[in-house]
């Protein structure tokens, strides 16, 4: 399923760089998932999930004002 996400020009560099660091623009590359986990897979739903709540609550420990209290990839 293809998606369409705004970005600025500043993580489009940051996006290009990694790409051309990873050979994602090359025959090759061009089939391949942009994010991969560290087995090599494309990230889950579940694995994304998963990272998002890590994160969130280190932040939550450290400003519970920062963030709303319930947050998933969606939003």
């Amino acid at each position: 399923k293809s998606r369409w996400v705004p970005l600025d020009s500043r993580t489009v560099k940051l996006l290009d760089l990694f790409m051309e660091k990873e050979l994602l623009k090359t025959p090759i590359g061009l089939n391949r998932y942009l994010f991969l986990n560290r087995s090599g897979n494309p990230y889950t739903r579940a694995g994304i999930s998963y990272i998002l709540l890590k994160y969130t609550n280190q932040l939550y420990a450290e400003d519970e004002l920062s963030f709303p209290k319930k947050l998933s990839p969606h939003c």
